[in-house]
């Protein structure tokens, strides 16, 4: 695992070493911040968009719910936050169909063209 800094320049080329994951979140973490009394990591994490920065270790582990991926293999973060966007823009399509089609049978029960 990679220590404070170390995959500093590297940007989406740095690989995620370890990948936790629970309900609709997910944090792939780069690298592990070892200094003073520090306990938090670095990496790409997951809960309503793909987003880098600091993950506190203890605030992740309080959830009963969060699980350590046994079966992860290192990937770079650039190819996972394109995964996970994609994720995203499903999501968002999925709701704009279904807000389409109840606002259209709104209107249909309405009877108001202008709705």
């Amino acid at each position: 695992m990679p220590s404070t800094y170390e995959t500093d320049g590297q940007g989406e080329n740095a690989f995620a070493i370890l990948h936790y994951f629970g309900g609709a979140c997910d944090f792939y973490i780069t690298e592990k911040d070892i200094e003073d009394g520090q306990n938090q990591a670095f990496g790409l994490g997951y809960i309503c968009f793909p987003e880098l920065g600091y993950i506190s270790l203890p605030e992740l582990f309080k959830s009963p719910y969060i699980e350590l991926d046994l079966h992860f293999t290192p990937q770079p973060v650039g190819k996972l936050r394109k995964e996970l966007l994609k994720r995203v823009s499903t999501r968002w399509e999925v709701k704009k169909r279904a807000f389409k089609k109840s606002r259209a049978l709104i209107k249909k029960k309405r009877g108001n063209p202008l709705f």
